[in-house]
């Protein structure tokens, strides 16, 4: 199946393709009944097919419909982030608010240029390169930012604005690139930080918005500030993205503020992990990757996705430093130990 066309039949809902089955069914039955020629079924079969395809761009792009109808945009930085949004509105009945998810990883990557065709691509081929992605993720990748881009800078000045983040570079990040998007907009855009949120309110330190329940959100929501940026933190937000993006690193992490960093930095907290797990065991057997993964991105404490440990792993065993069993076509498939001294 193409790529893009399973991702809009994903976008329907499970009424609407019990409701699309239906028609095609009784649409096909008039067919053999002499009802309807072979000519007319293709015809309601395509604007069928243009009614999903609407519904693809309506989530994709929110602003398409009619802004008038609008209470409030909120801004997200992955799908996690997304999903747990978007169940928190309807669980409250805000029909009227939208939510734009722009799904780069922007703490791992060149993120220079990124509002352009050229940067997207650059960033694109370094994934690639370096990351597992499959055909889907590759095939929608730019598509799917450059519409939540355009989104972004189409937002009504007149619409409240909120974009939520957690203390991370990933979204911190993301926060400092949508403000240099909205540089010239005129409208109010405040922040909902769930990282200081949540510990007002709450035992615990959640780093990502991904990692809040709908209810936590909810209360996040209901209790946040509605007072805006003021205008010289945007200004220092946007001053920020023009420095951090202009650096050549490719990962970012957060302390206090986002810090550019080399790609190999965590390095050697993977191989100590990978000795420490072979410690515990009494053994030095392979560890599964998987587990080491986890135990990086948990210790760390840091938003880089499991994807760029797993880069980092197999990198390390190109680099002779760690020994390998199994294929690395995904973290689930291979495993890990410390190379052993010679001799």
């Amino acid at each position: 199946m193409d790529p893009l066309m399973k991702k809009k039949v994903e976008s329907l809902s499970g009424e609407e393709v019990r409701s699309m089955v239906l028609q095609s069914w009784l649409m096909l039955e008039y067919v053999d009944s002499g009802h309807l020629s072979p000519d007319e079924y293709v015809e309601r079969i395509k604007a069928v097919k243009k009614s999903v395809d609407q519904v693809y761009k309506q989530q994709m792009n929110p602003l398409c419909s009619d802004p008038t109808d609008m209470t409030e945009v909120h801004i997200v930085f992955g799908h996690s982030a997304y999903g747990s949004l978007k169940k928190t509105l309807e669980n409250h009945k805000r029909d009227k608010d939208m939510v734009i998810n722009l799904p780069l990883m922007f703490s791992i990557g060149p993120v220079r240029n990124l509002d352009q065709p050229g940067g997207l691509q650059e960033r694109l081929n370094w994934l690639y390169d370096r990351i597992h992605m499959d055909d889907e993720e590759i095939f929608t990748y730019v598509q799917e930012n450059k519409q939540a881009m355009e989104s972004i800078r189409n937002i009504p000045d007149h619409i409240q604005t909120t974009i939520w983040v957690g203390n991370n570079a990933h979204e911190q990040l993301g926060l400092r690139f949508v403000l240099q998007l909205l540089k010239a907009w005129n409208g109010r855009v405040r922040t909902i930080n769930v990282s200081e949120s949540h510990l007002k309110r709450s035992t615990g330190y959640p780093i990502h918005t991904g990692e809040i329940s709908p209810d936590r959100i909810g209360e996040m929501i209901h209790y946040a500030s509605s007072e805006p940026i003021p205008f010289e933190e945007r200004d220092r937000l946007e001053k920020d993205w023009l420095r951090l993006s202009s650096e050549d690193s490719e990962l970012r992490i957060w302390s206090e503020g986002v810090f550019s960093k080399t790609v190999d930095y965590f390095d050697p907290i993977i191989i100590q992990t990978v000795r420490s797990l072979q410690e515990d065991a009494g053994c030095v057997d392979f560890i599964k990757a998987a587990r080491v993964i986890g135990e990086v991105i948990g210790h760390s404490r840091q938003v880089v996705g499991d994807v760029f440990i797993e880069y980092r792993l197999i990198q390390l065993v190109l680099e002779n430093r760690l020994d390998i069993k199994g294929i690395p076509r995904g973290m689930r498939y291979f495993a890990v130990k410390v190379q052993e001294e010679p001799g």
